[in-house]
């Protein structure tokens, strides 16, 4: 089977699920243009030493992640490392960053290179090309802490040993046990490092990617948790602290209306939130003042869903390679992609539904398709 047909095929097992493929995401965004060339021109700002953030909103089903993955895809293209987090209210817990940037170092990705993760990269850069800009900045540069790891990481290499702890300790794992606000400080100097070290190895900068932000609001139930969350947050986005970084948000409405609700506190008597959490009420009158960079999807026109469901279609007929002789014409297209719309569907259940639809096709051709628009789920490839 060609090289093409295997990706495409690879793609429709991810929009089966009503999920963009990440590997080429690009084929299939439609209708973001403005959103994508802020995103753009913050990276531009972020490679010449800036520090910017996006905070990505819409319903669930509209789009979020797959924004996410094209940020991803951009910044790969643009020479970032980058990386991604799914936020949840235990493991990856928002008010907990120790728990969860191990995640993000074990995860990390650059451009044109097949291995993830913080380690084996710093590894394959001392045993290549990139040894001696990496080696010199590990000597001069480096923090002391990093230094002390990454010399002893270093003497493991060049005596072949396989040394876990010490591949433990670049990936953050030494900290994942440690709650609070008193180890906030530490999580951010090591996300500052692993910054300088993707900058002396050549790369623009660092891209870190948090989908589902709104479980801040939908999980931590205690306003504690909450506002030790915006703490954070507040410090990811401070432009003094991360030079040559991007950090993108995907949220639910239920985000903001909840940071919205709790800045009611601020004020009330004897609480004492802000001498408690003075980083996270900074956060929080930024996100009411909206001097947060905010980007509302809008759901997809007509027009751009049905752009997306022809495009669908010839890559359906190229991976399988079956032709569908007529059967999902324009029109037709621009009918079901109408009822999807009147039914309320998201971008996802649409394209499961067309996806499913193919495939009925595919596997029955004589199949009636005028009762198509029912939208019934189809049998698995």
């Amino acid at each position: 089977m060609e090289e093409r047909a295997r990706t495409l095929r690879r793609a429709f097992r991810y929009l089966k699920r009503g999920v963009f493929p990440p590997e080429s995401i690009d084929e299939f965004t439609f209708g973001r243009a403005a959103e994508l060339a802020t995103v753009e021109c913050h990276l531009d700002d972020a490679r010449e030493g800036l520090t910017r953030h996006i905070f990505v909103e819409a319903p669930y089903g509209q789009g979020k992640s797959h924004m996410l993955k094209a940020i991803e895809a951009i910044a790969l293209r643009k020479g970032f490392g980058v990386s991604w987090v799914t936020l949840d209210g235990y493991s990856h817990a928002c008010n907990h960053p120790t728990r969860y940037l191990h995640s993000f170092l074990e995860n990390l990705r650059v451009p044109n290179s097949p291995i993830r993760g913080l380690a084996s990269l710093v590894k394959s850069w001392l045993g290549g090309e990139k040894s001696e800009p990496v080696a010199s900045w590990i000597r001069q540069a480096a923090p002391w802490w990093f230094r002390y790891h990454m010399e002893k990481f270093q003497r493991s290499l060049d005596v072949t040993q396989d040394v876990p702890l010490l591949c433990s300790w670049i990936e953050s794992r030494d900290i994942a046990h440690r709650n609070g606000k008193p180890w906030f400080d530490l999580a951010d100097q090591r996300m500052q490092a692993t910054g300088a070290l993707l900058r002396a190895a050549g790369f623009s900068g660092v891209v870190y990617l948090f989908d589902e932000l709104e479980t801040v609001a939908t999980l931590l139930s205690s306003i504690r948790q909450r506002f030790l969350s915006y703490e954070f947050l507040n410090i990811l986005i401070d432009g003094r602290k991360h030079p040559h970084c991007f950090v993108a948000f995907a949220a639910t409405p239920d985000f903001g209306f909840k940071v919205e609700l709790d800045r009611l506190e601020l004020d009330r008597p004897y609480v004492g939130f802000r001498a408690d959490y003075p980083e996270g009420c900074r956060f929080i009158n930024k996100w009411h003042a909206s001097s947060i960079d905010l980007a509302k999807l809008r759901p997809l026109s007509k027009t751009d869903l049905t752009r997306l469901c022809i495009r669908l279609r010839g890559f359906h007929e190229e991976a399988f390679a079956w032709s569908m002789n007529g059967k999902f014409s324009d029109d037709f297209l621009e009918v079901f992609v109408a009822a999807t719309v009147d039914r309320n569907m998201g971008i996802r259940e649409t394209i499961k539904a067309i996806v499913n639809l193919f495939e009925l096709a595919e596997q029955h051709p004589s199949a009636d398709l005028e009762g198509a628009l029912e939208l019934s789920e189809a049998p698995s490839h």
